[in-house]
Formats: C-alpha cells, structure tokens, sequence
C-alpha cells in the first residue's frame, strides 16, 4: 500500500514516506478498503460486552503512539482521574480483566506482546496501519480525550527521563516521544520546543542530536510534529521566533538529507519571518543557507541576490565570523 502510494504520488520517493497518511493511501490505492475492514472489525468487538469494549479502548491507545507502548506509558494513561472517552473502561481493572483483553486482542492477531521472563508486560504494539486507523477515531470522536492523553503523556516522558551528561540517541528517544506527544496535546507545543527540543535534545546552541549522533532523521521526524502541513504551515501555538526556528531546522535536516526541493520553501520562510521581525543576525544566516541551496538546486540568479541580501543583513550585526562565512 505504501509503496504504491509512494510511486503514484510521489513520484517513488521513499525518503517521503513520511509525508504519508496510510488513510490517504488507503483510499486512493484500494478505495478505503483496509479502513472499512476495520470499522467491521471494531463492531464486531463493541458486540462482545464488556470484554470486546475493553479491547476497543487498548486499542485506542496504541492509536496515540507512533512505536510500541511501554508498561509505564500504558500506566501513565490509565492512573486516576479517568480520561473521559478514552479509558473508564480500563482504570482500575483487576490484572485478571486486563489479561482477558489482551488475550481477546492476541485472538485477533490485533497486537503483539513483549514480556519478560516472569511474564510481566515491557510493551504492546501493534500495526502502523492499525495504530493510524484508532488515531483517526479517537481524534474525530472524542478530541478532548486524545488531547489530554498525549498531554499526560508529554508529562510523563518529561518528568520521568533523566538527563544524562552524553546520552545516546536510544537514550533521547523519550524526549522525542515527549515532543510528538506535546504537538498533539494542543496545549504544549511552545513546552515541547523551548523545554523539550531546543534545551534536552539540541542540547542550545550546541546542536547535540545533529553535531554528536547525526540524528538528521530522528530529528526531522520530530520537526515535523510542530508543523500543520509540512513543509509550509507551522503550528499557530508557536510564536513567530519559534516558527522561524523550526522552518529553519526542516530546512537545514531537509537539505542535509537530500531533500533540496523540499527544502528551499521552509528556508525561505525562515528567511522572510526574521527579516520581517528584524532579527539581522538570523536574517542573515537564513539568506546564506537559502543562497547556498538554492546554488545546489542551480537557481543561480537567486542564489546571488539572497546571498547579497545575507552580507548586507550581516554587516548590520558586526559579527565579524558571520560575515566572513558570508564573504
């Protein structure tokens, strides 16, 4: 399905998969068969009493994640107060209930399990296909449910990961999640970047994920979060100094990735919102990183322009380094 979506609509381009919502392919690709599937599927369980209805609501929480669920996701969600829409079904139940709806799932070949030796649950996944299906429910069907789980969430993945001096990109996972998690909530967007992204994960100025692990994939990904279409619109929870830095980072992973015709749109806004808002310094950088990719894409003619508009915004800041890596 993915790949012949790709193929049709994007021109075969598997570096922009994720651009993709399976949903889309689905109807272009097999007429929203697969999703009509599913919605058999959900009836069938709501017919099973309390049981099925349980399994529906697991499966409904699978649909906030973009990866296997941990243990202490899954408890994070299902502490008290309930979230109304999503888990009264599952708060409070004993391990007996939940194991029969788990079981009731497994029947199905709905989800997959990972438990340790003495048979406790690490984590319960399912298919993306699956996962992007209960998405799409949960959202239309009860919006201030999905918002206030992803926002439980983000606190969870915030408060419960540690800071660690040289942290892997195994151990920066959490924040990742944390950011996904934050964009989705609609109430910590602006948390999600000046708490989460810019300070634990580029680490400032220091641009850690990037310079240290060449997370230029990882990164994106989460980038992508703060966007409402990528790559143009960003989030309208963000300020117009964090719009500009998040067009400035899609552009520059984007580029980094290959991405050129991706990248110059993102770039050039980046551009155009510091200039607008007289911030000389970021202008500047913007217009020389937009010059040279536009140099790599052969517009030349824009190339120069923007790079002369760059040198002139530089001068402005007397820093001697910008301007000389302008020069």
């Amino acid at each position: 399905l993915l790949g012949s979506y790709l193929r049709d609509a994007h021109d075969g381009d598997v570096r922009k998969r994720d651009l993709v919502k399976l949903q889309e392919a689905d109807a272009a690709e097999q007429s929203g068969q697969a999703f009509r599937v599913m919605d058999a599927e959900v009836r069938a369980l709501q017919q099973e009493g309390v049981i099925g209805a349980r399994a529906v609501a697991i499966m409904r929480l699978l649909g906030l994640f973009d990866r296997p669920a941990t243990a202490d996701q899954l408890k994070a969600l299902l502490r008290e107060p309930p979230i109304l829409g999503l888990t009264e079904s599952l708060v409070n139940v004993s391990d007996t209930e939940w194991n029969l709806a788990l079981t009731r799932l497994q029947k199905s070949k709905l989800t997959s399990e990972l438990r340790n030796g003495s048979g406790s649950l690490i984590s319960l996944d399912t298919h993306p296909f699956l996962r992007e299906y209960f998405a799409q429910q949960l959202r239309a069907q009860e919006p201030d449910a999905w918002r206030l789980a992803h926002r439980r969430l983000f606190d969870h993945l915030c408060e419960t990961t540690p800071s660690l001096p040289a942290p892997t990109l195994e151990e920066l996972q959490p924040l990742y999640q944390a950011v996904v998690h934050g964009c989705q909530s609609g109430s910590a967007e602006l948390s999600a970047l000046d708490e989460v992204y810019y300070p634990r994960i580029l680490r400032g100025d220091e641009y850690y994920s990037i310079l240290r692990l060449g997370a230029m994939s990882t990164d994106l990904a989460a980038i992508a979060s703060f966007f409402e279409t990528p790559w143009s619109r960003v989030s309208s929870a963000l300020p117009e100094s964090g719009k500009a830095f998040v067009l400035s980072q899609a552009a520059f992973q984007l580029r980094a990735l290959g991405r050129f015709s991706e990248a110059i749109a993102p770039m050039r806004q980046a551009a155009a919102l510091s200039l607008e808002h007289q911030c000389w310094r970021n202008a500047a950088a913007a217009g020389s990183n937009l010059s040279e990719l536009e140099l790599t894409w052969g517009q030349v003619a824009e190339a120069v322009a923007d790079a002369e508009q760059a040198l002139t915004l530089a001068e402005r800041t007397d820093d001697a380094f910008l301007i000389g890596q302008i020069k």
